[in-house]
């Protein structure tokens, strides 16, 4: 076993965050921790690396006990990717890439044939070769946040623990880093640990998920914990629910007693529905109000023996049955 927790506790002080955790991690996967704000994904994080005493239990990695093992020692295992922002705008993408070789440099930090190629091959992995010689105030954010994670690659470590991986990021850079993470857990062997509040994409690209809620965590992968019910459970409330067929949250909020049936075209279907419950407008079947959505028509009518009236678009479709039904 990869890493291993026995009967841990976590918190500050007095304060226990999480208890009893036994938890465990093989080679090669990608973990998504997830839950609400303070379950203590942080603190789980910082304690698994050894930066935060455990206030109960042991954390093993490798069958040696973490809190046993030197600084050095802790740096040829973890590698850890932490939500500040990076400030060093003065320094290339080389020069933070090459900061992840400091375990086996001399105290010079001077780097040898084989540091570079390691270095060199970490930019390749996270596409940044072209990108190599520019000062980080001359890339985005997202190319900064690569950079970092080439940076924990070149630290040659079995496990990266990163922490918030896609705050700061727009939508295209989230996605993408979340694809890089799961491609690199595939090719390189490597296991990568992160906590993050993507729900979306964590349902789309971890091996397991660690679900943190007030009183504990639980284990599975993602399909069995939708199935379950437990995302619900811990995430759902009375405004919105998760989809049990895509794993998607769906608002709930309904306005007055309107109800809507809706038959056609799959896409334009599931695209009419979306707006529908947008408006708060119930959709069920044997509803009165009748909806037909086609890839080239949309049409409307009070009940089955009133004329259809023609839509030019959802929109339109939504002003008709607001305004004039």
């Amino acid at each position: 076993m990869l890493l291993e927790t026995q009967n841990l506790s976590i918190g500050y002080g007095r304060l226990i965050v999480q208890q009893n955790l036994n938890l465990s991690v093989s080679a090669g996967n990608l973990i998504c921790l997830i839950g609400t704000n303070g379950s203590g994904k942080s603190t789980l994080l910082r304690t698994l690396a050894g930066l935060q005493k455990p206030l109960k239990g042991t954390v093993l990695v490798q069958d040696s006990i973490v809190s046993r093992l030197s600084q050095h020692e802790r740096a040829l295992i973890f590698s850890l990717v932490l939500t500040d922002f990076i400030n060093e705008e003065n320094m290339t993408v080389f020069d933070i890439v090459s900061l992840g070789r400091f375990p086996y440099t001399n105290w010079l930090g001077d780097l040898s044939s084989k540091d570079r190629e390691i270095i060199q091959e970490a930019i390749g992995q996270v596409n940044l070769t072209r990108k190599e010689c520019c000062y980080l105030r001359e890339i985005s954010d997202g190319e900064k946040q690569r950079a970092i994670i080439a940076k924990a690659l070149t630290q040659d470590t079995p496990l990266v623990l990163l922490d918030e991986p896609t705050a700061y990021l727009d939508l295209p850079n989230r996605i993408e880093i979340m694809l890089l993470l799961r491609r690199l857990s595939l090719d390189t062997g490597k296991t990568f640990i992160l906590s993050t509040h993507e729900l979306d994409l964590a349902m789309q690209m971890s091996d397991r998920i660690w679900l943190m809620h007030s009183d504990g965590i639980e284990v599975g992968i993602p399909e069995d914990l939708m199935l379950t019910g437990r995302l619900q459970h811990i995430f759902g409330s009375n405004s919105f629910m998760f989809d049990r067929r895509d794993g998607h949250f769906c608002i709930r909020h309904t306005r007055g007693d309107l109800r809507v049936q809706v038959f056609g075209d799959e896409i334009p279907v599931l695209w009419t529905i979306r707006a529908l419950n947008r408006m708060g407008i119930v959709v069920e079947e044997n509803a009165d109000i009748q909806v037909q959505a086609n890839s080239n028509r949309f049409a409307v009518r009070r009940n089955e023996f009133s004329q259809w009236q023609e839509a030019s678009s959802i929109e339109a479709l939504l002003q008709f049955i607001c305004l004039e039904l």
